[in-house]
């Protein structure tokens, strides 16, 4: 949520303040990012603003399991090369 904040310009914590929300504690369980995005965020349009959120986030904590898998092979193929 707080790589959305910044992304979008937003107030600081009208956003993150809900990360910790039962809904995002897994979001891999979201029926549809974009469309959560749109619902929290009106002023999100993913062909513009999805690279800025990605320049935000935070590899080291982040929630969405598949993320982590995700980072973690990136990370051993590095070790690897």
């Amino acid at each position: 949520m707080a790589a959305v904040e910044k992304a979008l310009d937003l107030k600081p914590n009208k956003l993150s303040k809900s990360q910790n929300n039962k809904k995002y504690q897994n979001p891999d369980q979201l029926n549809s990012v974009k469309q959560e995005l749109k619902r929290i965020a009106p002023t999100y349009q993913p062909n513009s603003k999805a690279g800025k959120i990605g320049e935000n986030l935070d590899i080291n904590n982040n929630k969405s399991h598949s993320f982590k898998i995700f980072i973690d092979t990136l990370k051993k193929l590095k070790e690897k090369s």
